[in-house]
């Protein structure tokens, strides 16, 4: 804790596993700074699991990954933290998280992330949206079920453009949005 990053990547080696840390409000002045897990060439497999993260300005986690293949972010707790952002990712699969009180969108996907899987995470009470894409290369193939995502100021949002389904239809089947009769889409209704 209280360093400019927690943990930075800067090398495409074969795999990096973070696991059982507790990486804590790493919010000194530098470049790239007040993130919990850094990547701006990541492993091809990037593996963090069982952490805690709390306290970060910027993200919790952000990859941008330039086409990564697995990565896997799982049963972690993210605690009054920031997002956990990922650019450019290929597959990457979130699961078993649970994410309280994120200060922006709890997690958002940029610039084309392809065949996401996120399953049985909670995510509660987040600033901005439990799930969002943005920005101008598409996403494709995304599986977001079987979550508890209550709370939130949005529960999914997807920016003009930021998902084709020409690559498979979003499937955001069986999640508990808070309320017995789904997702409202209306900010401030019961928007998940």
């Amino acid at each position: 804790s209280d360093n400019t990053l927690g943990v930075y990547f800067n090398e495409t080696t074969y795999g990096a596993v973070v696991r059982s840390n507790l990486i804590e409000s790493n919010n000194r002045p530098g470049f790239n700074t007040s993130m919990g897990i850094y990547a701006d060439m990541a492993p091809e497999t990037f593996v963090v699991d069982k952490n805690k993260f709390t306290g970060h300005a910027t993200a919790a986690i952000r990859l941008n990954t330039s086409g990564q293949v697995s990565t896997k972010i799982t049963n972690n707790q993210f605690v009054n933290d920031s997002s956990i952002i990922l650019i450019r990712d290929t597959g990457p699969i979130i699961r078993g998280n649970t994410i309280t009180g994120a200060n922006s969108d709890a997690i958002l996907f940029n610039w084309g992330v392809d065949g996401a899987r996120l399953s049985c995470n909670t995510i509660e009470n987040s600033a901005g949206s439990a799930l969002r894409l943005e920005g101008a290369s598409v996403g494709t193939d995304l599986h977001f079920k079987d979550n508890n995502i209550q709370g939130n100021l949005f529960g999914l949002r997807l920016d003009t453009a930021a998902y084709d389904t020409s690559g498979g239809r979003l499937d955001a089947r069986n999640n508990w949005w808070g309320s017995e009769t789904g997702p409202d889409f209306v900010q401030g209704g019961n928007p998940g």
